[in-house]
Parts: C-alpha cells; structure tokens; sequence
C-alpha cells in the first residue's frame, strides 16, 4: 500500500501547489482558481453556451452558472442577450476578461513549466499520457 499513500500524497501535493498559484494569480481580480478554467474556456471557444461550457469544463450547469454568474458580475464575461429572460445565449470575453485571462495564462504557462522541466522530454511525454490515460480511463471522459 505504500504506493497508494505515495499517490494520494502526490496529487494532494500537486493540486496545493497549482491552487495556490492559481489563487494568487487571480486574487488581483478579485477572483479564485475555479474561474480560470472557465477564462479559458470561454477564450477559447467566443460564443459558447452554458451547456456547452459546463461540458467543456467537466463541472455540472450549476457551478457553471454560479461561475459565469461572478464572471459576469465583475465585468469579465458578457452574453448576446437581447432579452434578460432569454433561456439560450451566447458567453464571450469582455476586453477586461481577455486581460485577465491573459495574464492567468502566462503565469500559468511559466508555472506549469517550471514543473515539467525537471523531467526530461522523453519523461514529460510519459507522465502526461499517464495522466490522460487516468482521466479517460478513469472518468470515462
């Protein structure tokens, strides 16, 4: 059982680590870790719906709509709404959502790397097909 608990270590650690940078790279928009992922996603993908976008995040509508909720409050997201009780709409970037997501994306980047350098190229490619087999194969994802 050693490796189980050097696993279960290992992905506590790891998750700790990104979610502290995550928090303090969005702190200065008054945002938190979980907003990134749907910066990104929108960025990604102008004019996706929140159907759409919950499936693209692999989080339920619910924290989805809570998320772009926030989002929007704070000027980071808008929608193509002609009417407020439109049910189906369209989320994009605002220039300020941009921005953020921006400078979410280069520290991200440099954060990330700084962590895959310590392996080689040959063991950075392992590693990262291990990790899309655990998500596939795991959560049928």
């Amino acid at each position: 059982m050693e490796t189980l608990n050097d696993f279960m270590i290992f992905m506590a650690t790891m998750q700790k680590r990104f979610n502290k940078m995550m928090a303090e790279t969005l702190a200065p928009y008054g945002l938190n870790g979980m907003h990134a992922i749907y910066l990104k996603a929108i960025s990604d993908n102008p004019g996706v719906t929140l159907k759409e976008l919950s499936t693209l995040v692999r989080c339920d509508s619910a924290h989805t709509s809570r998320a772009v909720a926030t989002l929007t409050e704070k000027q980071f997201v808008c929608d193509d709404r002609k009417d407020a009780c439109q049910k189906k709409y369209k989320l994009f970037l605002t220039e300020a959502g941009k921005d953020a997501e921006n400078d979410v994306e280069q520290k991200m980047t440099l954060f990330h790397q700084n962590t895959l350098n310590i392996l080689s190229s040959d063991e950075q490619k392992i590693f990262l097909d291990l990790i899309k087999k655990f998500l596939v194969e795991f959560h049928g994802e």
